[in-house]
C-alpha cells in the first residue's frame, strides 16, 4: 500500500505543475492563467509563484494590457541565475555552451583538437581550462555540468565505459573536475547522440519543441542514434540503446571494428567513406564534399552508397518503432542535400507505413554546438524535475 502524500510532497508537485505551465507555454502567462490551466486556487498559485520568484526560478514582468480585461503581469523564467554547462568532446573539437534558465546563452566557445586515440588527462584537462576561462557573473549558479562523448557511459552517469575512437576505456570524469569551484556541482557524462537529441526535443528549458517523437542520427567516424518517444529518451536496459551504426546493412560487407561485418558504420562512418572514396582520412566531411562537387566519380559513388545504406537502415528502425520523424546530425546534416533523393527513395521503398503516412527526414540545425546545447537542455530537464535541487526545505 502506497503511503499518502504529505503537505511537503503536494507542495513540490504543485510547484512543478506551475513551472510546467509557465516554461512550457508558447506565450507568456499570468498568475490567473496559471490558476485556470492547473485547477489550483488563485491563492495557492500566488503563494507558490512568490516562492518561485524568491528562489530565482521565475520573475514577473511589468503588467501588459490585453484587448479584454485588466492588465496582467507575465511570468517568465529568471535569467542570469541558474545555468547549466554543456561540453562536447568530439574527435576534432571541444564545444562548450553555458545556458541559463531562460534559454539565453551566457557563454559559447569551440576549440579545434585532435582527440583520436588521445590521452583523457590532456583532453579533459582542456575542458576544465575552457570552463575556467569563462568569467561567470557572481550571481550565476551552475546547476550541473553535462559532458557529451562518442561512447558508452555507466548507469551512474559519471564514468565513460568506452569511447573507442577517442581510445578511452573506464574513465571516471569526476577525477578531472577536482577544483573546489566544482566540488559541489553535479557532474555527469552522456552519450553524444543522446545529448544532441535534446537540442531537437526542447526549444528552451522546460519547453518542448515541434515534435516529441523522433529518431536522431549522429554521424562521425562512428554512427549513433537516439530515440525520443513521448518526450522521453529511450536508453534501454543498460543505457546503451542507439548503436545503429552496428546494424547490418550487408552480411557480406566489410569487416567492422566491432568484430562483425557489413555494419552501417562501414558505409556511413567518416573513415569508411574516405577510404571508399580513395581520399586521405580527415576529421571533417568537407574534403569529400569538395571532391564530389568537382566531379570525382568515386566520391559521388561513396555518398550514394551512404545514402542507400542509410535509407535501408532507417526503414528497418522505423518499421520496428513506428515513428514519422528523423533528424540527421553530424556529417549527415552536411551531406543531406546530396543524399536526399536516394535516401528518401530507398526509405519509402522499404518502409511499410510510407503508403499511409508521411515521413519527415531533416538535417539538424546547430552544427558543432549541437551536443553541447542539447546537454544544457538535458541538464535543465533534470534540474526542473527535481525540486530538491532548488526548493528550500
Amino acid at each position: 500500500m502506497r503511503p499518502g502524500k504529505n503537505a511537503q510532497t503536494i507542495r513540490k508537485e504543485n510547484l512543478l505543475l506551475i513551472l510546467e505551465n509557465v516554461l512550457g507555454a508558447d506565450r507568456f502567462v499570468s498568475r490567473a492563467q496559471v490558476a485556470q490551466r492547473t485547477g489550483l486556487t488563485r491563492a495557492t498559485v500566488s503563494r507558490l509563484v512568490d516562492e518561485l520568484i524568491g528562489l530565482d526560478i521565475l520573475t514577473e514582468l511589468d503588467p501588459v494590457r490585453t484587448t479584454i480585461g485588466r492588465p496582467s503581469a507575465p511570468l517568465v523564467a529568471k535569467s542570469g541565475t541558474f545555468c547549466v554547462v554543456g561540453i562536447e568532446v568530439a574527435l576534432q573539437y571541444i564545444s562548450l555552451v553555458v545556458t541559463d534558465l531562460s534559454g539565453a546563452e551566457l557563454y559559447k566557445v569551440s576549440q579545434p583538437i585532435n582527440a583520436r586515440l588521445s590521452d583523457p588527462k590532456v583532453i579533459l584537462g582542456r575542458c576544465v581550462q575552457m570552463l575556467e576561462e569563462w568569467k561567470a557573473p557572481t550571481e550565476v549558479r551552475i546547476a550541473s555540468i553535462i559532458m557529451a562523448i562518442p561512447g558508452l557511459v555507466s548507469d551512474a552517469k559519471h564514468r565513460i565505459i568506452t569511447a573507442p575512437n577517442l581510445g578511452w576505456i573506464d574513465i571516471e570524469i569526476t577525477d578531472f573536475f577536482t577544483s573546489h569551484k566544482y566540488a559541489a556541482t553535479p557532474l555527469t557524462v552522456v552519450n553524444e547522440a543522446d545529448a544532441s537529441a535534446y537540442s531537437v526535443l526542447y526549444k528552451n528549458p522546460g519547453q518542448i519543441g515541434d515534435t516529441s517523437d523522433f529518431l536522431y542520427l549522429s554521424a562521425g567516424v562512428g554512427v549513433g542514434a537516439a530515440l525520443i518517444y513521448e518526450g522521453r529518451l529511450f536508453s534501454g536496459q543498460h543505457g546503451w540503446a542507439g548503436e545503429i551504426g552496428h546494424m547490418c546493412v550487408d552480411t557480406g560487407g566489410p569487416k567492422c571494428s566491432c568484430g562483425s561485418n557489413g555494419c552501417l558504420e562501414q558505409y556511413a562512418g567518416l573513415d569508411a567513406m574516405f577510404t571508399r572514396a580513395k581520399l586521405p582520412l580527415d576529421e571533417s566531411v568537407d574534403p569529400l564534399i569538395e571532391q564530389m562537387v568537382r566531379g570525382n566519380t568515386q566520391a559521388r559513388k561513396t555518398v550514394d552508397l551512404c545514402a542507400k545504406s542509410l535509407g535501408t537502415t532507417i526503414a528497418n528502425v522505423l518499421n520496428l518503432l513506428d515513428l514519422n520523424t528523423v533528424v540527421m546530425g553530424g556529417h549527415f546534416s552536411q551531406l543531406f542535400d546530396y543524399m536526399e533523393v536516394i535516401l528518401m527513395s530507398e526509405l519509402k521503398y522499404r518502409l511499410l507505413s510510407s503508403r499511409w503516412s508521411s515521413i519527415t527526414v531533416k538535417p539538424g540545425q546547430h552544427g558543432a554546438f549541437t551536443a553541447a546545447q542539447g546537454a544544457c537542455l538535458l541538464g535543465f530537464e533534470r534540474f526542473l524535475n527535481h525540486p530538491e535541487l532548488w526548493v528550500k526545505p
